[in-house]
Parts: C-alpha cells; sequence; structure tokens
C-alpha cells in the first residue's frame, strides 16, 4: 500500500477551473471503478491551498493514475498556475475504521 498527502496554493485566479480539472480527473477515475485507488481533494479554509489525499493499493495504481489523460492535465495547469510549490509526504497507514482496500462480492464473477 502507498499513501501520499500532496499539498500545493494556485493563483487565486485559477482556483475555480483547478477545481474542475480535480473534477474531471475524479469522474474518469470513478468511470474506470478501480478499487485499488483512493484518491480524495479538498481545499482549505484561503480556498486557494489544495490537499490531495492518494491512497494506492500498490505501485501499479499509483503509475495508472498518473498515466490518465484527465490526470496529465491537471497536473500540467496547476504547474502553470502555482503559487506555492506542491509538496508531497508519504505517509504510512497505523489504523483505520474501515478497510481500505477489500474485494467486493458485487464485482466476483462466479
Amino acid at each position: 500500500m502507498k499513501i501520499v498527502k500532496i499539498q500545493y496554493t494556485v493563483k487565486e485566479e485559477f482556483v475555480t477551473e483547478n477545481k474542475a480539472n480535480i473534477k474531471s480527473m475524479m469522474d474518469q477515475i470513478r468511470s474506470l471503478e478501480r478499487f485499488d485507488i483512493r484518491y480524495t481533494a479538498y481545499v482549505l479554509k484561503d480556498g486557494k491551498t489544495f490537499v490531495h489525499l492518494a491512497q494506492y493499493e500498490n505501485t501499479e495504481a499509483q503509475d495508472d493514475l498518473h498515466n490518465l489523460a484527465t490526470f496529465k492535465v491537471f497536473s500540467r495547469e496547476r504547474d502553470a498556475h502555482i503559487e506555492i510549490a506542491p509538496e508531497l509526504v508519504e505517509m504510512t497507514l497505523v489504523g483505520s475504521t474501515f478497510d481500505l482496500f477489500t474485494i467486493r462480492e458485487e464485482h466476483i464473477e462466479f
């Protein structure tokens, strides 16, 4: 399992577009029905600092996410409008109230 927190700040005039790019990326991830990727994004109280929490079951899942067209667009456009560069922090899970990655019976073919 790999868990990464990414925090960055974009220029104020780019906030709306950044949110739209994040939504496009999330929509694509959801459409793929990947249960080995858990990805959430938040905006802080200042309205322009974003925190993403990416949880991957394995390195292949992370590579797959980074190769998505919407992820590439998001990253490229974010970097072009950055105010404070992304800080990546790798983390290790200590505990959780739920299983992050489980096989769901409805997706098992018998």
